[in-house]
């Protein structure tokens, strides 16, 4: 005969409430905890976000603070190119007014020397020098005229060409004579007739601004440029074997001047040293330069 299961014994009331305020107070623990994490995760996110937004907006201040520099920077460039070339524009305007219409026939020492003196109130041209109608050198400031011919130049034929020209600056060019990168400044001679007599002609080195530049590109891992406005590259520091003469331009450069900009800022990789950059970037008023100002985004 098998054996009955043994029976539970019932619970006692008291022993029911004392297990329904176990269950109970194991529930309030359990949401408890759950609310505490979940307290905790929100603390957490908030910290997060308040450190985010720190930094996004201590970025933008340094951006900011980057922005200003290299606006300033080019604006004294700016200031500083224009005080140059404008300085050389006097002396070529003193040297046509001179010579009132005509080439001298005779007299080539004469008029070599008043060059030597004109030039040396313009330390940064490297030379003075006086052309024919035929594109031939006939006075020099340093006495020595070349036996070079510059009649196939840009800057020659425009000066030939265009009786209304007035000041001429040419492309950055290797020179022929002292073969070395420049820039001509220009002014041509008629006679009273209008027929054309030739052209006075200074010309700035490109390694003139080495000494005014070396200190800047090397901080905060700094360049500068000055481009012509057909973005031929006349002066880059650090040069890096920068290709002067040739159109270098960033992508994001050439659509900013194509947007009718006229001063900016961009940000891209250098295709010279391969450091990326804030720069800025601004056109000269009354002569055909842009000067770009960079740093390197390590130190923003």
């Amino acid at each position: 005969m098998p054996t009955p299961s043994p029976v539970s014994p019932a619970l006692s009331g008291s022993d029911r409430i004392a297990s329904r305020l176990h269950h109970a107070t194991r529930e309030v623990s359990r949401r408890h905890g759950l609310a505490s994490s979940l307290l905790a995760l929100v603390i957490a996110v908030g910290i997060l976000l308040g450190m985010a937004v720190d930094l996004y907006f201590s970025y933008r201040k340094e951006q900011q603070h980057a922005q200003a520099t290299t606006a300033n920077l080019a604006r004294i460039l700016d200031e500083h190119l224009v005080a140059v070339l404008g300085k050389i524009d006097v002396a070529l305007q003193s040297a046509v007014l001179e010579l009132e219409g005509r080439l001298p026939e005779g007299g080539s020492a004469r008029v070599n020397a008043r060059l030597a003196r004109l030039l040396a109130t313009i330390p940064e041209s490297q030379s003075l020098r006086i052309a024919g109608a035929d594109g031939r050198f006939l006075f020099d400031a340093t006495g020595k005229p070349g036996t070079v011919s510059i009649a196939d130049r840009n800057y020659f034929l425009r000066n030939k060409n265009d009786p209304d020209a007035g000041l001429v600056v040419s492309e950055p060019i290797f020179a022929r004579l002292t073969n070395n990168w420049v820039i001509t400044l220009s002014r041509q001679l008629r006679d009273e007739r209008g027929h054309f007599l030739g052209l006075v002609q200074a010309a700035v080195r490109a390694d003139y601004f080495d000494g005014l530049y070396r200190e800047l590109h090397q901080e905060n891992g700094a360049s500068l440029a000055i481009r012509d406005r057909e973005l031929r590259l006349f002066v880059r520091k650090p040069d890096k074997g920068a290709p002067l003469g040739q159109i270098t331009a960033s992508p994001e450069l050439r659509n900013a001047l194509e947007e009718g900009q006229r001063a900016g800022f961009f940000s891209t990789r250098s295709t010279v040293d391969e450091v990326e950059r804030l720069y800025a970037f601004r056109l000269l008023a009354d002569y055909p330069f842009i000067i770009t100002t960079g740093l390197s985004n390590d130190y923003i």
